[in-house]
Protein backbone atom coordinates (compact mmCIF):
# COMPACT_ATOMS: atom_id res chain seq x y z
CA UNK A 1 0.00 0.00 0.00
CA UNK A 2 2.89 2.35 0.79
CA UNK A 3 4.13 1.74 -2.75
CA UNK A 4 1.49 2.18 -4.36
CA UNK A 5 0.52 5.45 -2.74
CA UNK A 6 4.09 6.47 -3.55
CA UNK A 7 3.73 6.31 -6.73
CA UNK A 8 0.74 7.96 -7.15
CA UNK A 9 1.98 10.83 -5.26
CA UNK A 10 4.43 11.07 -7.83
CA UNK A 11 2.18 10.52 -10.83
CA UNK A 12 0.28 13.13 -9.32
CA UNK A 13 3.24 15.72 -9.23
CA UNK A 14 3.58 14.90 -13.08
CA UNK A 15 0.12 15.31 -13.52
CA UNK A 16 0.59 18.89 -11.79
CA UNK A 17 3.88 19.56 -13.94
CA UNK A 18 1.90 19.22 -16.97
CA UNK A 19 -1.24 21.56 -16.21
CA UNK A 20 1.50 23.75 -14.91
CA UNK A 21 3.08 23.93 -18.34
CA UNK A 22 -0.90 23.78 -20.60
CA UNK A 23 -1.08 26.73 -18.37
CA UNK A 24 1.72 28.96 -18.68
CA UNK A 25 1.54 28.49 -23.07
CA UNK A 26 -2.21 29.59 -22.74
CA UNK A 27 -1.44 32.28 -20.54
CA UNK A 28 1.25 33.40 -22.85
CA UNK A 29 -0.89 32.77 -25.78
CA UNK A 30 -4.15 34.77 -23.93
CA UNK A 31 -1.50 37.38 -23.17
CA UNK A 32 0.49 37.96 -26.10
CA UNK A 33 -2.88 37.99 -28.28
CA UNK A 34 -3.97 41.04 -26.29
CA UNK A 35 -0.93 42.73 -26.43
CA UNK A 36 -0.99 43.15 -30.16
CA UNK A 37 -4.17 44.97 -30.00
CA UNK A 38 -4.09 46.83 -26.59
CA UNK A 39 -0.22 47.91 -27.51
CA UNK A 40 0.62 47.19 -30.45
CA UNK A 41 -2.33 48.56 -32.44
CA UNK A 42 -4.66 50.73 -30.23
CA UNK A 43 -2.49 53.52 -29.92
CA UNK A 44 -1.46 53.95 -33.72
CA UNK A 45 -4.89 53.38 -34.40
CA UNK A 46 -6.04 55.82 -32.12
CA UNK A 47 -3.40 58.64 -33.20
CA UNK A 48 -4.19 57.81 -37.11
CA UNK A 49 -8.33 58.05 -36.49
CA UNK A 50 -8.08 61.21 -34.67
CA UNK A 51 -5.91 62.53 -36.97
CA UNK A 52 -8.52 62.02 -39.84
CA UNK A 53 -10.74 63.45 -38.12
CA UNK A 54 -8.21 67.36 -37.79
CA UNK A 55 -7.71 66.68 -33.99
CA UNK A 56 -4.52 68.50 -33.69
CA UNK A 57 -1.30 66.49 -32.77
CA UNK A 58 -0.59 67.91 -29.16
CA UNK A 59 -4.24 66.99 -28.48
CA UNK A 60 -3.92 63.59 -29.89
CA UNK A 61 -1.25 62.83 -27.34
CA UNK A 62 -3.23 63.50 -24.51
CA UNK A 63 -5.78 61.21 -26.16
CA UNK A 64 -3.52 58.66 -26.83
CA UNK A 65 -2.58 59.31 -22.39
CA UNK A 66 -5.79 58.30 -21.71
CA UNK A 67 -5.44 54.84 -22.20
CA UNK A 68 -2.17 54.98 -19.46
CA UNK A 69 -4.38 57.45 -17.42
CA UNK A 70 -6.69 54.54 -16.70
CA UNK A 71 -3.68 52.06 -16.19
CA UNK A 72 -2.42 54.31 -13.41
CA UNK A 73 -5.42 54.69 -11.61
CA UNK A 74 -6.34 50.98 -11.60
CA UNK A 75 -3.18 49.79 -11.22
CA UNK A 76 -3.30 49.88 -6.92
CA UNK A 77 -6.85 48.17 -7.23
CA UNK A 78 -5.70 45.21 -9.79
CA UNK A 79 -3.96 43.31 -7.03
CA UNK A 80 -7.15 43.13 -4.37
CA UNK A 81 -9.01 42.25 -7.87
CA UNK A 82 -7.29 39.10 -8.42
CA UNK A 83 -7.83 38.28 -4.54
CA UNK A 84 -11.37 38.75 -4.53
CA UNK A 85 -11.65 37.29 -8.49
CA UNK A 86 -8.94 34.85 -8.43
CA UNK A 87 -6.14 35.72 -11.14
CA UNK A 88 -7.37 33.58 -13.96
CA UNK A 89 -10.75 35.09 -13.88
CA UNK A 90 -9.06 38.47 -13.49
CA UNK A 91 -7.69 37.82 -17.25
CA UNK A 92 -11.48 36.98 -18.62
CA UNK A 93 -12.47 39.89 -17.07
CA UNK A 94 -9.68 42.03 -18.78
CA UNK A 95 -10.37 40.45 -22.10
CA UNK A 96 -14.57 41.25 -21.82
CA UNK A 97 -13.50 45.20 -21.18
CA UNK A 98 -11.24 45.01 -24.13
CA UNK A 99 -13.82 43.50 -26.52
CA UNK A 100 -16.57 46.63 -25.42
CA UNK A 101 -13.76 48.82 -25.97
CA UNK A 102 -13.06 47.47 -29.62
CA UNK A 103 -16.81 48.20 -30.30
CA UNK A 104 -16.37 51.83 -28.97
CA UNK A 105 -13.58 52.40 -31.49
CA UNK A 106 -15.99 51.67 -34.43
CA UNK A 107 -17.30 55.47 -33.96
CA UNK A 108 -16.45 58.84 -35.59
CA UNK A 109 -17.67 60.21 -32.44
CA UNK A 110 -14.44 61.66 -30.46
CA UNK A 111 -16.08 61.02 -26.88
CA UNK A 112 -16.70 57.73 -27.83
CA UNK A 113 -12.92 57.12 -29.40
CA UNK A 114 -11.77 58.68 -25.39
CA UNK A 115 -14.60 56.20 -23.70
CA UNK A 116 -12.61 53.18 -25.96
CA UNK A 117 -8.95 54.69 -25.10
CA UNK A 118 -10.69 54.31 -20.86
CA UNK A 119 -12.08 51.03 -21.67
CA UNK A 120 -8.35 49.89 -23.35
CA UNK A 121 -6.75 50.83 -20.30
CA UNK A 122 -8.86 49.12 -17.75
CA UNK A 123 -8.23 45.78 -19.76
CA UNK A 124 -4.34 46.59 -20.09
CA UNK A 125 -3.63 46.96 -16.36
CA UNK A 126 -6.05 44.23 -15.30
CA UNK A 127 -4.24 41.71 -17.81
CA UNK A 128 -0.89 42.75 -17.16
CA UNK A 129 -0.79 42.14 -13.16
CA UNK A 130 -2.91 38.97 -13.50
CA UNK A 131 -0.64 37.58 -16.24
CA UNK A 132 2.94 38.52 -14.71
CA UNK A 133 1.65 37.62 -11.26
CA UNK A 134 0.77 34.27 -12.88
CA UNK A 135 3.96 33.86 -14.59
CA UNK A 136 5.90 33.99 -11.32
CA UNK A 137 3.59 31.46 -9.46
CA UNK A 138 4.03 29.09 -11.71
CA UNK A 139 7.68 28.33 -12.13
CA UNK A 140 10.42 28.32 -10.27
CA UNK A 141 12.57 31.16 -8.72
CA UNK A 142 15.44 29.12 -11.01
CA UNK A 143 13.60 29.84 -14.43
CA UNK A 144 11.96 33.09 -13.37
CA UNK A 145 14.48 35.40 -15.85
CA UNK A 146 13.85 32.63 -18.83
CA UNK A 147 10.12 32.99 -18.24
CA UNK A 148 9.71 36.50 -17.65
CA UNK A 149 12.26 37.29 -20.89
CA UNK A 150 9.50 34.64 -22.73
CA UNK A 151 6.78 36.73 -21.93
CA UNK A 152 7.78 39.99 -22.71
CA UNK A 153 9.83 38.54 -26.38
CA UNK A 154 6.00 37.84 -26.93
CA UNK A 155 4.81 41.77 -25.65
CA UNK A 156 7.41 42.76 -27.97
CA UNK A 157 5.90 40.57 -30.83
CA UNK A 158 2.95 41.93 -29.91
CA UNK A 159 3.93 45.37 -30.40
CA UNK A 160 5.74 44.39 -33.88
CA UNK A 161 2.65 42.73 -35.30
CA UNK A 162 0.08 44.94 -34.80
CA UNK A 163 1.47 48.14 -37.12
CA UNK A 164 1.21 45.20 -40.24
CA UNK A 165 -2.60 45.78 -39.79
CA UNK A 166 -2.07 49.07 -41.42
CA UNK A 167 -0.16 47.87 -44.11
CA UNK A 168 -2.97 45.45 -45.62
CA UNK A 169 -6.46 47.17 -43.96
CA UNK A 170 -8.22 50.15 -43.63
CA UNK A 171 -8.74 51.70 -40.13
CA UNK A 172 -12.28 50.08 -39.95
CA UNK A 173 -11.03 46.67 -40.43
CA UNK A 174 -7.90 47.43 -38.25
CA UNK A 175 -11.13 47.38 -35.45
CA UNK A 176 -12.73 44.11 -36.94
CA UNK A 177 -9.38 42.63 -37.14
CA UNK A 178 -8.56 43.42 -33.32
CA UNK A 179 -12.01 42.25 -32.00
CA UNK A 180 -11.35 38.77 -33.62
CA UNK A 181 -7.91 38.45 -32.15
CA UNK A 182 -9.78 39.68 -28.61
CA UNK A 183 -12.08 36.65 -28.94
CA UNK A 184 -9.25 34.34 -29.42
CA UNK A 185 -7.32 35.71 -26.40
CA UNK A 186 -10.73 35.59 -24.20
CA UNK A 187 -10.64 31.78 -25.34
CA UNK A 188 -7.36 30.92 -24.15
CA UNK A 189 -8.09 32.54 -20.99
CA UNK A 190 -10.90 30.56 -20.28
CA UNK A 191 -9.02 27.44 -20.75
CA UNK A 192 -6.87 28.66 -17.89
CA UNK A 193 -7.25 26.03 -14.89
CA UNK A 194 -7.07 27.85 -11.20
CA UNK A 195 -4.32 25.77 -9.28
CA UNK A 196 -4.18 26.90 -5.71
CA UNK A 197 -6.22 29.45 -5.94
CA UNK A 198 -6.50 30.36 -2.45
CA UNK A 199 -2.96 31.14 -2.96
CA UNK A 200 -4.46 34.51 -4.48
CA UNK A 201 -6.92 34.90 -1.38
CA UNK A 202 -4.02 34.67 1.39
CA UNK A 203 -0.57 35.33 0.28
CA UNK A 204 -1.42 38.85 -1.71
CA UNK A 205 0.64 41.00 0.82
CA UNK A 206 0.98 44.68 0.45
CA UNK A 207 4.59 46.09 -0.46
CA UNK A 208 6.55 48.37 2.38
CA UNK A 209 8.90 51.24 1.89
CA UNK A 210 11.72 49.14 2.59
CA UNK A 211 10.40 47.27 -0.75
CA UNK A 212 10.06 49.74 -2.62
CA UNK A 213 13.43 51.40 -1.59
CA UNK A 214 15.11 47.80 -3.13
CA UNK A 215 12.97 48.45 -6.51
CA UNK A 216 14.09 52.03 -7.16
CA UNK A 217 16.08 51.51 -10.35
CA UNK A 218 13.61 48.65 -11.43
CA UNK A 219 10.17 51.49 -11.17
CA UNK A 220 12.98 54.01 -12.64
CA UNK A 221 13.56 51.31 -15.61
CA UNK A 222 10.03 50.73 -16.10
CA UNK A 223 8.82 53.96 -16.09
CA UNK A 224 11.41 55.28 -19.26
CA UNK A 225 10.46 52.15 -20.58
CA UNK A 226 6.62 52.74 -20.89
CA UNK A 227 7.74 56.72 -21.67
CA UNK A 228 9.53 56.12 -25.02
CA UNK A 229 8.11 52.93 -26.10
CA UNK A 230 4.20 54.00 -26.09
CA UNK A 231 5.54 57.45 -27.78
CA UNK A 232 7.08 55.83 -30.73
CA UNK A 233 4.77 53.08 -30.91
CA UNK A 234 2.08 56.14 -31.37
CA UNK A 235 3.69 58.79 -33.11
CA UNK A 236 6.66 57.07 -35.47
CA UNK A 237 4.80 57.57 -38.24
CA UNK A 238 4.71 61.70 -37.36
CA UNK A 239 7.97 61.87 -36.86
CA UNK A 240 9.06 60.30 -40.36
CA UNK A 241 6.31 62.18 -42.04
CA UNK A 242 8.82 64.59 -42.34
CA UNK A 243 11.46 62.68 -44.52
CA UNK A 244 8.28 61.67 -46.80
CA UNK A 245 7.72 58.26 -45.88
CA UNK A 246 4.43 57.34 -45.50
CA UNK A 247 1.86 55.56 -42.89
CA UNK A 248 3.00 52.25 -44.56
CA UNK A 249 6.84 52.69 -44.83
CA UNK A 250 6.19 54.36 -40.81
CA UNK A 251 4.21 50.82 -40.14
CA UNK A 252 6.94 48.59 -41.09
CA UNK A 253 9.55 51.33 -39.04
CA UNK A 254 6.65 50.89 -35.92
CA UNK A 255 7.04 47.03 -36.56
CA UNK A 256 11.14 46.95 -36.55
CA UNK A 257 10.64 48.39 -33.15
CA UNK A 258 8.75 46.22 -31.68
CA UNK A 259 10.28 42.96 -33.63
CA UNK A 260 13.50 44.35 -31.59
CA UNK A 261 11.48 44.00 -28.65
CA UNK A 262 10.94 40.94 -29.28
CA UNK A 263 14.03 38.67 -30.15
CA UNK A 264 16.08 39.93 -27.70
CA UNK A 265 13.93 39.74 -24.83
CA UNK A 266 14.95 36.44 -24.35
CA UNK A 267 18.76 36.53 -24.30
CA UNK A 268 18.29 39.48 -21.76
CA UNK A 269 16.77 37.13 -19.42
CA UNK A 270 18.63 34.95 -19.77
CA UNK A 271 21.64 37.42 -19.34
CA UNK A 272 20.13 38.21 -16.25
CA UNK A 273 20.12 34.93 -14.92
CA UNK A 274 23.71 34.75 -15.70
CA UNK A 275 25.53 37.99 -14.53
CA UNK A 276 22.44 40.01 -12.38
CA UNK A 277 19.73 42.51 -13.78
CA UNK A 278 22.36 45.37 -12.39
CA UNK A 279 24.63 45.04 -15.22
CA UNK A 280 22.04 43.86 -17.54
CA UNK A 281 20.19 47.25 -16.71
CA UNK A 282 23.41 49.19 -17.80
CA UNK A 283 23.67 47.57 -20.70
CA UNK A 284 20.52 47.89 -22.15
CA UNK A 285 20.75 52.01 -21.37
CA UNK A 286 23.68 51.82 -23.86
CA UNK A 287 22.06 49.94 -26.11
CA UNK A 288 19.34 52.57 -26.56
CA UNK A 289 21.67 55.12 -26.46
CA UNK A 290 23.72 53.40 -29.76
CA UNK A 291 20.37 53.15 -31.11
CA UNK A 292 18.87 57.10 -30.32
CA UNK A 293 22.55 57.82 -32.06
CA UNK A 294 22.38 55.30 -34.68
CA UNK A 295 18.35 56.37 -35.96
CA UNK A 296 20.27 60.13 -36.19
CA UNK A 297 22.95 59.47 -38.63
CA UNK A 298 20.82 57.15 -40.72
CA UNK A 299 19.25 59.79 -42.81
CA UNK A 300 16.52 58.40 -45.06
CA UNK A 301 17.54 55.15 -45.75
CA UNK A 302 14.80 52.49 -45.11
CA UNK A 303 17.05 49.93 -43.99
CA UNK A 304 19.20 51.53 -41.76
CA UNK A 305 16.48 52.51 -40.10
CA UNK A 306 14.94 49.74 -40.20
CA UNK A 307 17.69 47.93 -38.37
CA UNK A 308 18.51 50.94 -35.77
CA UNK A 309 14.91 50.60 -34.61
CA UNK A 310 15.20 46.92 -34.06
CA UNK A 311 18.17 47.64 -31.95
CA UNK A 312 16.21 50.36 -29.77
CA UNK A 313 13.63 48.65 -29.58
CA UNK A 314 15.05 45.55 -27.96
CA UNK A 315 17.03 47.97 -25.64
CA UNK A 316 13.85 49.73 -24.78
CA UNK A 317 12.04 46.75 -24.26
CA UNK A 318 14.67 45.25 -21.67
CA UNK A 319 13.84 48.29 -19.65
CA UNK A 320 10.50 46.55 -18.97
CA UNK A 321 11.59 43.02 -18.94
CA UNK A 322 14.76 43.45 -16.66
CA UNK A 323 12.17 45.70 -13.84
CA UNK A 324 10.20 42.69 -13.60
CA UNK A 325 12.96 40.52 -13.15
CA UNK A 326 14.35 42.71 -10.42
CA UNK A 327 11.18 42.69 -8.54
CA UNK A 328 10.61 39.11 -9.21
CA UNK A 329 14.50 38.74 -7.58
CA UNK A 330 14.31 41.14 -4.80
CA UNK A 331 10.77 40.94 -3.64
CA UNK A 332 9.00 37.70 -1.51
CA UNK A 333 6.74 35.75 -3.23
CA UNK A 334 3.96 36.64 -1.07
CA UNK A 335 4.07 39.97 -2.57
CA UNK A 336 4.29 39.23 -5.99
CA UNK A 337 0.92 41.15 -7.02
CA UNK A 338 1.72 44.19 -6.01
CA UNK A 339 5.24 44.36 -6.60
CA UNK A 340 4.01 43.88 -10.42
CA UNK A 341 1.25 46.19 -9.82
CA UNK A 342 3.86 49.18 -8.65
CA UNK A 343 6.33 47.98 -11.97
CA UNK A 344 2.99 48.17 -14.35
CA UNK A 345 2.02 51.51 -12.68
CA UNK A 346 5.76 53.25 -12.88
CA UNK A 347 5.72 51.76 -16.54
CA UNK A 348 2.15 53.43 -17.54
CA UNK A 349 3.10 56.45 -15.50
CA UNK A 350 5.24 57.10 -18.30
CA UNK A 351 2.91 55.97 -20.71
CA UNK A 352 0.83 58.60 -19.74
CA UNK A 353 3.52 61.77 -20.10
CA UNK A 354 5.63 59.74 -23.23
CA UNK A 355 2.91 60.30 -25.73
CA UNK A 356 2.17 64.12 -24.15
CA UNK A 357 5.71 64.91 -24.42
CA UNK A 358 6.81 63.40 -27.63
CA UNK A 359 3.53 64.92 -29.32
CA UNK A 360 4.41 68.33 -28.09
CA UNK A 361 8.48 68.43 -28.66
CA UNK A 362 7.06 66.88 -32.79
CA UNK A 363 4.56 70.07 -32.66
CA UNK A 364 6.76 72.30 -31.86
CA UNK A 365 10.36 71.68 -32.47
CA UNK A 366 12.45 69.76 -35.23
CA UNK A 367 12.20 66.15 -34.88
CA UNK A 368 15.26 65.05 -33.82
CA UNK A 369 14.87 67.22 -30.78
CA UNK A 370 12.89 63.69 -29.11
CA UNK A 371 16.07 62.12 -29.57
CA UNK A 372 18.00 64.49 -27.85
CA UNK A 373 14.77 64.21 -24.88
CA UNK A 374 15.26 60.21 -24.84
CA UNK A 375 19.29 60.54 -24.47
CA UNK A 376 19.25 62.84 -21.56
CA UNK A 377 16.57 60.78 -20.01
CA UNK A 378 18.35 57.28 -20.37
CA UNK A 379 21.64 58.89 -19.63
CA UNK A 380 20.22 60.39 -16.58
CA UNK A 381 19.12 56.51 -15.66
CA UNK A 382 22.32 55.33 -15.84
CA UNK A 383 24.00 57.81 -13.93
CA UNK A 384 21.21 56.88 -11.35
CA UNK A 385 22.35 53.00 -11.35
CA UNK A 386 25.89 53.87 -11.36
CA UNK A 387 25.46 56.31 -8.05
CA UNK A 388 23.52 53.28 -6.25
CA UNK A 389 26.09 50.79 -6.82
CA UNK A 390 26.29 50.55 -2.78
CA UNK A 391 22.90 49.54 -2.87
CA UNK A 392 21.74 45.55 -3.12
CA UNK A 393 22.97 44.39 -6.19
CA UNK A 394 21.54 40.93 -7.40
Amino acid sequence: MHCAYKNESIQYTDTMIVAKNQNLVLLFLGSFLAQIIQVGTFSLFLSQKLDGLDVSLSLIGWFVGIQWVVVLLLAPFAPFLGAKLGLERLNILSSLVMITGLFAALSEEVWLLAISSVLLGAALIVRWVACDALIVRFVSTQKLGQSIGIHEALMGFGIAAGPLFFIFLTLDQVVYAMICLAVFSTLCFQLVRPQNDHIGREENIAMQKEDLFLLKIALIMALVGGFIETAAVAFLPFYFEDDGFSLQSSAWFVSAFGLGGTLLQLPLGLLADRVGYRLAQLMACLVALLGLLGLYFSGSSFLAIFGTLFILGGAIGAFNTLAVIQAGSEISPKKTASSMAYIAAAYTFGGIVGPVVTSNVLHVFPADAILVTYSIIIITVAVTMLSGRRDRIA
